[in-house]
């Protein structure tokens, strides 16, 4: 496939406290808080760090909590006006993606420039030079010119000012990325986008646990060879990865994620009982987390690991055995790679077992013209956020239907799990006809609904409904 110049692959990793986006195949990479700024005399919005140095000068209204109140629908008055949680993050988005499509690469500056403070990239500040190994492929090309004021001027007066720019025609592909799997959020997030992007834009919405499965699927397979832990450090947000991938003829990449109930502010971390303390948690987690089973890699990222000065018991248990490697924006990069997938119209080679994908194979036995035969209901490794089935169906002599679930890789063995269908008519054999219709409401249940059809005029319908979730947890085909 020939990719079009004018086509745009973007990655964004949108979180409660910083935001980051790569494209350009990873060598423009952003990152900033995640905050909105109005000011006070119109409509003039700023987003990141520009909009915090707006807030601290008392020339805007800042809001620092957008993606809390976006999350839970709630509205904020900034100055004499309200606005909808939905028109704040699209007014926050339009700027972010402005950022993917205005000017050249600024390696660490802001888009605004007018505080000239860094930009926290995916270049790394490292700790001592002996703990850490990067990986090769992360690494940032040198950096561009840097563009005037009076270019970015003539630019945004070319696009039409605060009209959205015309900046990706053609088939663009955004993936974006949320810590968690929440089907209301995510399908909220996807109609604002698609409202903003229109037709010519492909989106796709996932997981930070995905993410990080597609950016080391992008690495050397030395480096996943055994298991592979990561830790992801934020402004009082802590969390623990884990990635292992099987080989054989059912090679799967089996991911999960672990927010820790401990957490560390990165302003502490600028004092020396702070950076005591912050060592000192994730010396425990670290011990807590790799005590056990085969590690040869750990990746470090998020703002946190910025510099690792700080933590040098923690670095120091880490490497023992282990290759370390940071990339700060390890989840935009995820996203944005997966972007480059989507674009190849291929999939990943091998099956994906995370959070937003289904964990196992669930199936049922029916007979289609007196053979047997597996109808499969959801595969694993299926997004399984919008996944559903409608069938029908003819019972044979049972007031129950069992679902097969048989577990992805090739290690454990198929279960089974019953539906009674209580209150349902008792008739001849092969009379009684129903609807059996399949979702999922998160990544651990199935719901099934099944509706009594009748048969024909001879029997009508009974109207009679049952709707049940079966827990997925439960069977052998978890990761």
């Amino acid at each position: 496939m020939v990719m079009e110049e004018t086509e745009r692959r973007i990655g964004l990793s949108l979180g409660e406290r910083r935001t980051a986006l790569c494209t350009d195949g990873g060598r423009k990479q952003l990152s900033f808080p995640t905050v909105l700024c109005r000011s006070k005399r119109g409509e003039e919005w700023r987003i990141g760090e520009a909009a915090l140095e707006m807030g601290r000068d008392g020339s805007g209204f800042l809001l620092e909590q957008l993606f809390s109140l976006y999350r839970k629908g709630e509205s904020a008055s900034l100055g004499d006006r309200k606005y909808s949680a939905e028109e704040l993050m699209e007014t926050f988005l339009r700027l972010v993606l402005e950022e993917a499509g205005g000017g050249e690469k600024r390696d660490g500056k802001e888009e605004e420039g007018e505080s000239g403070e860094q930009e926290e990239s995916g270049e790394q500040e490292q700790g001592p030079e002996a703990l850490i190994e990067e990986i090769e492929d992360a690494a940032l090309e040198p950096e561009d010119s840097p563009v005037s004021e009076e270019a970015e001027a003539e630019a945004e007066e070319e696009s039409g000012g605060e009209a959205f720019p015309d900046f990706l025609p053609g088939r663009s592909i955004l993936v974006v990325s949320l810590r968690f799997m929440d089907q209301a959020l995510m399908e909220r997030l996807r109609a604002l986008l698609s409202a903003m992007l229109g037709e010519s834009f492909e989106l796709c919405i996932l997981t930070h646990t995905e993410s990080f499965i597609h950016y080391m699927l992008r690495q050397e397979k030395l480096l996943y060879n055994r298991k592979v832990g990561m830790f992801e450090l934020e402004d009082r947000s802590l969390s623990y990865y884990e990635l292992r991938v099987t080989q054989g003829a059912k090679k799967c990449a089996f991911a999960f994620s672990e927010p820790q109930d401990e957490s560390i502010s990165l302003e502490a971390l600028e004092t020396e009982s702070g950076q005591k303390t912050g060592d000192r948690i994730l010396r425990r987690l670290a011990e807590r987390k790799l005590q056990k089973g085969n590690y040869g890699l750990v990746m470090l990222c998020g703002k946190g690991f910025e510099n690792t000065d700080f933590a040098r018991n923690f670095m120091s248990y880490l490497l023992k055995g282990r290759k370390v490697c940071t990339e700060q924006q390890l989840i935009a990069l995820g996203a944005l790679y997966y972007s480059e997938v989507l674009a190849a119209e291929r999939t990943e080679d091998c099956r994906l077992l995370c959070d937003s994908r289904v964990c196992c194979d669930i199936s049922l036995r029916v007979s289609v013209r007196e053979r047997d035969k597996s109808l499969i209901l959801a595969s694993a490794g299926e997004p399984w956020m919008g996944l559903s089935t409608e069938h029908e169906l003819i019972l044979d002599g049972q007031n129950y239907i069992d679902f097969r679930l048989s577990p992805a890789s090739s290690m454990g063995s198929a279960s089974q799990l019953r539906m009674h269908l209580n209150g349902f008519p008792e008739r001849k054999d092969r009379s009684v006809r129903i609807v059996l219709k399949t979702s999922f409401p998160d990544g651990e249940h199935f719901r099934v609904e099944v509706r009594d059809d009748g048969f024909g005029e001879i029997y009508p319908s009974s109207g009679a409904v049952l709707t049940e979730e079966l827990d997925l947890r439960k069977t052998a085909g978890g990761a």
